[in-house]
């Protein structure tokens, strides 16, 4: 549910399967021309540039720049962060590119390192533009150098993952956000709050220290974020690593007994039940019922919707089960053997899952198995 939220905040279509790969782009989609003369760094003969968003002075005040054509398009190309003050300058005072403010012009040169290494995530990591609907990843982030007013009105997407890197740049950058407000500013970072002081120092040299109501730390909103903090939620650890498999649990974990025989749907011989709360009365309203113990337990279970109203209704205007309101006796005792009332009651496969041992992207609560009658633990489950 997590994942299928954002790609629908992405403009994806929400019924498409989920993709199962990440292909790079192979371009940043931006308008290129002929790299100028007299950059700060060193194109190829004949490489194309395009213009970029990048941060310019001290604080990640951005401003208008000339990257190369190259930059993120696969996860082969060079990357180079070539005009980030963050990656390029020589002095952590430095304020903008120039001769760095108080320091030596023999020291520090023109205030540009060519190697463009100044900042540990500059270097090392790889990455490449990508399609967030057709992209599996879990840390997909939106470009601060291409924002969608210079990228057709769309925002640019990438990810660290799919060329097996990470993403230290967006986490380095978050961390130097030292307010709640600042940083929920960011749609790429989230702030955690907590209560005692505390002393940040990020891969760029900085150290702040945070303190009284306001302490908190700003962290990197990636996918992967976003996933441990509902794990954190649902109760598992959040220091363990994220699950690479999701397994049905084999059962639907509540208290079974003998099916009775005043039950409307079949039961096969010997065949255990158990409680569940489903939709009883039209519009959803819930109420007590008797499934079978095999609903849920794996892929393979039959998992009929046998207690469900808008399942086995006979008529859309049935208001609960027994004969249809305004309804002649044509339509029996108002229940479909078949369950198939809505289009969503068959077909489909799922079992319920251990939220905290599954890497599936649908995960939900089960409304049949509330808490209360789940020894005080929600039900969840996966079709994926």
């Amino acid at each position: 549910e997590l994942m299928k939220g954002l790609r629908l905040t992405w403009g994806c279509d929400a019924n498409a399967p989920l993709p199962t790969s990440c292909p790079c782009l192979g371009h940043n989609n931006q308008t290129t021309f002929p790299c100028p003369a007299g950059l700060m760094w060193s194109p190829a003969a004949n490489e194309k540039c395009v213009n970029a968003t990048v941060d310019k002075k001290k604080g990640w005040v951005t401003g208008d720049a000339i990257m190369s054509a190259s930059y993120g398009a696969s996860c082969s190309s060079p990357n180079h962060e070539t005009s980030s003050l963050v990656c390029t300058g020589t002095h952590l005072d430095q304020a903008e590119f120039g001769v760095p403010a108080g320091s030596c012009q023999q020291l520090y040169g023109d205030g540009y390192n060519e190697a463009m290494n100044s900042s540990s995530w500059c270097v090392g990591q790889t990455f490449c533009f990508v399609d967030p609907c057709n992209c599996n990843e879990a840390d997909i982030a939106v470009s601060n150098y291409f924002p969608a007013a210079k990228n057709g009105g769309a925002p640019a997407y990438y990810s660290f993952a799919t060329c097996g890197g990470v993403n230290l740049w967006k986490t380095d950058q978050c961390a130097d956000l030292a307010t709640d407000k600042t940083c929920s500013a960011d749609a790429a970072c989230i702030w955690t709050a907590n209560t005692t002081t505390t002393t940040t120092t990020t891969t760029t040299g900085s150290a702040r220290r945070l303190q009284g109501q306001a302490a908190g730390a700003c962290k990197f909103k990636s996918g992967d974020a976003l996933m441990r903090a509902l794990r954190k939620s649902w109760g598992c650890n959040a220091s363990a690593p994220l699950p690479t498999s999701c397994q049905c649990l084999g059962s639907n974990n509540q208290s079974t007994f003998q099916c009775p025989a005043s039950l409307k749907w079949k039961t096969a011989q010997g065949e255990l039940c158990v409680n569940a709360t489903v939709d009883r009365k039209q519009g959803w309203v819930t109420g007590d019922a008797i499934m079978s113990a095999l609903y849920g337990a794996n892929c393979s279970s039959p998992n009929h919707e046998t207690s469900s109203l808008v399942c086995t209704s006979t008529h859309p205007d049935q208001a609960e089960f027994g004969v249809p309101a305004g309804s002649c006796s044509e339509y029996g005792d108002g229940y479909n053997e078949a369950m198939n009332s809505s289009s969503w009651c068959v077909g489909q496969k799922f079992c319920f899952v251990d939220p905290c041992n599954c890497n599936e992207a649908d995960i939900a609560v089960s409304n049949y198995f509330p808490a209360a009658k789940n020894n005080g633990a929600p039900a969840y489950y996966s079709f994926a």
